[in-house]
């Protein structure tokens, strides 16, 4: 009934999902309408047209069909390799906001909603456990683990509690109040780093202890308005529906959620990407371009321009700043060694390899889920990084679903890098 009263018919091709539901008023045009007029006694016809017919414009979009492409095909062959629940990648160029490719897997085929999907078809994408029908790179909501670990470098450079040289010692575990634990992956030895080498090596200890004379001498807050800033807990924007929020936690969530008490250890978490921060790859994608491009963090886009059916053009998407970030060019170089520091001798170590000049961070987070009456336990493995070609410089993040640690998912760039290159 709401169709009808919008003029869609049954014979109308209507955006449903995705691009073509965000932009249906564009692609459908106006059906056109006609009267047939029969005289009764003779049989004689008469037609007018009521309405002409406008073709819809054309849509021109950001997405490289070939990234896309190879990115699907690699992302797809590793979660298999690794036996990940599911994937998702994104590539965004860190100067504009244009998105070159955007993937998620397993993927459907949504010709068969175009062209009338049977009921078997149908029930087959809606009982999968791995949900091909979720769109996962701006969707799915879930704890970053290590790559989290850029907003307490740039709270801890910001507020002074650490400099570029600054060194802190991580020996394996340190303990918290309340009889907790906090330890590196694996228990291992890192030793005295910097910030620089905190973020290569990923030292919870480097940033845990961070967070603590963050908290003794600003307050938990400061770290929350910046990684606020760099738009974690809210949407970026992104010309399609469907994006989540994430969750940046903090004492009254936590007391909403659970009705307990917010404790450092709450914070140390957060920091380090576990407990109950979760975001989007969308979003850290965002995020880590405002670190390569100067402090601009920027409106994702899809579109590129609108074209009518006589070549003219309509629209023209531009460049939108939704903020730029009160840090400054000195705490972004800073974090951009770091990252740099990550793949010449880091975690992300297998991009050093390839051609680009690439910069990345890896992060792992422990998990439980329960996905239709099933529960599902390991880490998510997530890379995130950019790398320059032709001039321009474009920022990703890859994750898999219950894909073990970071590590397993940087063959993923490698691969597509070189297969840019």
């Amino acid at each position: 009934q709401e169709d009808i009263k919008n003029n869609i018919y049954s014979e109308s091709q209507v955006g449903r999902v995705g691009i073509e539901k965000y932009y249906d008023n564009y692609l459908r045009g106006i059906e056109g309408l006609s009267v047939t007029q029969k005289e009764l006694v003779s049989g004689k016809e008469n037609n007018s047209d009521i309405i002409d017919p406008k073709p819809g414009d054309n849509l021109y979009l950001s997405i490289n069909s070939t990234w896309q492409v190879k990115l699907s095909e690699i992302l797809t062959q590793q979660t298999q390799a690794v036996k990940a629940f599911a994937g998702a990648g994104v590539i965004m160029n860190s100067k504009t906001g244009e998105i070159k490719a955007m993937v998620t897997v397993p993927t459907y085929d949504n010709n068969l909603f175009a062209k009338g999907i049977s009921a078997n078809e149908y029930n087959a994408l809606i009982t999968n456990p791995r949900q091909p029908l979720f769109n996962r790179p701006l969707s799915m909501q879930l704890p970053p683990g290590s790559i989290m670990k850029i907003f307490g470098a740039a709270a801890g450079l910001e507020s002074g509690v650490t400099t570029e040289d600054a060194e802190k010692l991580s020996d394996r575990c340190m303990d918290l109040p309340g009889g907790i634990k906090l330890c590196e992956a694996d228990l291992g030895y890192i030793g005295w780093v910097n910030v620089k080498e905190a973020l290569a090596r990923s030292s919870n200890i480097f940033f845990c202890k961070t967070m603590l004379d963050i908290h003794n001498s600003v307050g938990y807050k400061y770290y929350y308005d910046i990684a606020n800033s760099f738009g974690i807990g809210n949407r970026t924007g992104i010309d399609l529906y469907g994006e989540s929020f994430g969750v940046l936690p903090s004492a009254d969530y936590k007391k909403t959620i659970t009705n307990e008490p917010w404790y450092i250890g709450d914070e140390c978490n957060t920091v380090i990407g576990q407990g109950y921060v979760t975001v989007t790859p969308l979003q850290m994608t965002v995020a880590i371009s405002a670190i390569i491009n100067g402090g601009e963090v920027l409106k994702p886009q899809i579109l590129d321009k609108i074209v009518d059916q006589e070549g003219n053009t309509v629209f023209n998407k531009e460049k939108e700043i939704v903020r730029n970030l009160n840090i400054s060019q000195k705490t972004l170089d800073i974090i951009k060694k770091g990252l740099r520091m990550g793949v010449t001798a880091g975690t992300a170590g297998p991009l050093n390899s390839v051609p680009g000049n690439s910069v990345g961070k890896t992060g792992s987070s422990d998990a439980s889920e329960e996905i239709m009456g099933k529960v599902y336990s390991g880490a998510h493995s997530w890379v995130m990084g950019c790398f320059d070609y032709q001039g321009e410089n474009y920022c990703f993040t890859v994750m898999q679903q219950l894909g073990g640690r970071g590590y397993k998912t940087v063959p993923v760039m490698k691969k597509f890098i070189n297969c840019v290159y």
